[in-house]
């Protein structure tokens, strides 16, 4: 017979069963029994439990921590058999009531938590921390962190750093970089010698002064104090800080240049501009590690080893957006491809092409029409109206993102876009799924189109009218400083006062060219929009030097194509700045841009007519005419002054208009009467 069958014998049950139905005589025996059986693995030795129940009158009832091993299983079971009256035991270290008694501690049972508080760590025997139980019994953190990183083998001796030594021309105790025959050199002695060369004081030559005379009041170069250190390139004996031991940056530059253009084949003459503009350039160095660190100069090669013609279509093909782009402004300011005007709307066809790749094909045939037939088309004649080119790019990619996540969201809700409801609208924007203001062109046209109800419509975003005006004294001060004002950069300065006085906006102003600038027997005149501005003398000195000042791309690449034809280029020496690169500059110089804007348009608008304003600044007419309401002049009688000034006729010709406008017009049920009579004639 087994431990467990004499543990659990049916006397010893029995015994069990009688104590429980003394202490719970509302509890039916069935229940009594299905507790019992379902703790027979928890209870442990029934005597004892016997032993205490009959020992202890309140031993369901009153909480105890000296219980027997079995004792809190079987009353958990109990509490949710019987009801809340079973009581608990509780933990003899932190005197909480749990069901949960894991081990003898002093005189009662403890909770798991403090069991865990108190168990010592097997390995160094700490206690009062959160073990973890592991294959070599409960552990520590820190022994847990030994187990889990054993300790790295020893590190082998590293070499010694180089000892320090005092400098012969700063007497600095440092690392030595160069042997000279003046003596052991640091490094930062070394590159401000190699970058100051002097005149020997024996030869007269310009070179690395590496030596002195005994008395040291004499520098000497290499050459003179017959030292190896000459400093002389292999290849073209110039005296420069060497590239490499025996060649200068010009001639390894000249090597790499030569490699580059090696598997042009057929097409080498059409890159000759590129090869002249490399081998020209002024700052060989830069670009010996462009060609080495750029993925730009790593599509080039492969551009060069196709051996074909290179096109503006062949660069569209090609995968890689961002050194495609830099190659093909590399390539137009080289002269090898001609300028398009709208790069940025050139590129939208290959940027299309990709983002319509991973969407479904529903989407994709609305998205295009979308696109080729609407954004693109308003895009162009945005341009042909206001030349920004790729200057202000359209949004086009937040427009058709806008409409892609609008047709995602549609397919999740189960409903096609015919069946877009004015209710799901305002669902998709009132949790913020999409900026109303890019999916109003998208709903416009399906709505055109008839692909969607026509009640369903977008709210057009309400713009408040902008307040934003500098006074006139503050105005006053902001001009003189941009006239004054040395301290300020010059492009800086020039903006400042176009914007202050003539009220251009910044867009205006990063359009502007060189040969905009005019200057007639020393009068200055700027040429804005088939408008000939004259400008004040102080500014015509800025604008003039801005104008003949030299300036290139931002880029490495830009400055290979000399001086930029425009006084604000930006990345790429043929295309503006963006219009908000120059705007925060402004900004950042303390010149409030918007305002002064505003305030230049509101004075010039009290003066002038909306075709002469608009002529003068650039914009639209109907936006000259509402700063004219704005100051409260509509200008009436100077176009009747206009008129008399043309003669009779023109008096004559607005006299009769002036009178059939006046005349009574026919109602709408004259004008159906009328034309039922000629219908009967």
């Amino acid at each position: 017979m087994t431990a467990d069958a004499i543990t659990w014998s049916p006397p010893a049950t029995g015994r069990l069963l009688a104590v429980l139905q003394l202490h719970l005589p509302q509890a039916g025996r069935r229940d009594l029994e299905a507790a019992v059986r379902s703790v027979l693995a928890d209870v442990g030795d029934v005597d004892e439990l016997v032993a205490f129940l009959r020992a202890h009158d309140d031993a369901l009832t009153l909480s105890r921590s000296a219980v027997p091993a079995g004792f809190p299983a079987l009353a958990h079971v109990l509490s949710r058999t019987v009801g809340s009256s079973i009581s608990a035991p509780h933990c003899v270290r932190c005197r909480k009531p749990s069901f949960f008694l894991a081990e003898p501690f002093e005189d009662g049972r403890i909770c798991l938590r403090c069991t865990e508080l108190v168990r010592p760590c097997s390995d160094c025997g700490a206690t009062g921390g959160a073990w973890r139980a592991t294959t070599r019994g409960p552990l520590c953190p820190t022994c847990l962190h030994r187990m889990r990183h054993p300790p790295r083998p020893p590190r082998p001796p590293q070499p010694r750093r180089r000892p320090l030594v005092t400098c012969a021309l700063c007497d600095t105790s440092r690392p030595p970089a160069v042997q000279w025959p003046l003596g052991v050199v640091c490094k930062p002695c070394y590159y401000r010698t190699m970058r100051s060369w002097r005149p020997c004081d024996i030869c007269g030559e310009t070179r690395p002064l590496i030596a002195r005379s005994p008395s040291g009041s004499e520098r000497w170069c290499g050459r003179c104090s017959d030292s190896a250190f000459d400093y002389a390139c292999l290849h073209c004996d110039a005296r420069n800080d060497l590239y490499t031991g025996t060649c200068c940056a010009a001639c390894a530059l000249t090597a790499e240049v030569q490699q580059l253009f090696a598997t042009a084949g057929s097409s080498a003459d059409q890159w000759t501009p590129l090869r002249e503009a490399l081998l020209t350039t002024d700052e060989p160095l830069k670009m010996i590690n462009w060609f080495k660190r750029s993925r730009v100069a790593r599509l080039l090669r492969e551009v060069i080893a196709a051996q074909s013609p290179v096109t503006h279509e062949m660069l569209d093909e090609l995968p890689h957006r961002s050194p495609v782009h830099d190659i093909r402004d590399l390539l137009m300011s080289c002269d090898i491809l001609p300028l398009r005007d709208a790069e940025y709307l050139q590129r939208i066809d290959a940027w299309l092409r990709d983002e319509l790749a991973s969407l479904p094909a529903s989407h994709v045939r609305i998205l295009t029409q979308y696109v080729r037939w609407y954004v693109l088309p308003k895009a162009q004649r945005v341009v042909a109206r206001r030349g920004v080119g790729g200057s202000v790019p359209a949004p086009i990619p937040p427009l058709f993102r806008a409409a892609a996540r609008l047709l995602t969201w549609l397919d999740e809700v189960g409903v096609g876009l015919p069946e877009l409801t004015q209710s799901l609208l305002d669902e998709w924007l009132t949790e913020g799924r999409g900026y109303y203001r890019h999916l109003y062109p998208f709903l416009n046209w399906a709505r055109t189109q008839g692909i969607t109800d026509p009640r369903v419509r977008v709210p057009l975003p309400a713009y408040p009218q902008r307040a934003n005006y500098l006074d006139s004294g503050e105005r006053l001060a902001q001009l003189r400083r941009c006239l004054d004002d040395e301290a300020l950069p010059l492009h800086v300065r020039v903006a400042g006062a176009l914007t202050l006085l003539f009220g251009l906006s910044i867009t205006k102003v990063v359009q502007l060219r060189r040969d905009h600038v005019r200057v007639d027997d020393g009068a200055v005149s700027l040429h804005v929009d088939c408008h000939l501005l004259a400008i004040p003398p102080k500014l015509g000195k800025l604008l003039t030097q801005l104008a003949t000042q030299p300036t290139s791309g931002t880029r490495a690449l830009s400055k290979l194509s000399g001086v930029s034809p425009l006084p604000y280029p930006g990345k790429a020496a043929h295309r503006p700045v963006l219009p908000s690169t120059l705007y925060n500059r402004l900004r950042e110089h303390g010149i409030p841009v918007l305002s002064a804007r505003n305030t230049a348009r509101l004075a010039l608008a009290a003066e002038l007519p909306a075709a002469v304003l608009a002529s003068m600044t650039g914009i639209e007419v109907t936006t000259a005419d509402a700063w004219n309401k704005r100051v409260g002049h509509h200008w009436t009688p100077y176009i009747a002054a206009k008129d008399d000034a043309q003669g009779g006729a023109c008096a004559a010709n607005s006299s009769a208009s002036r009178e059939e406008a006046e005349r009574p017009r026919p109602s709408s049920a004259d004008r159906s009467a009328a034309f039922s009579q000629s219908g009967d004639r």
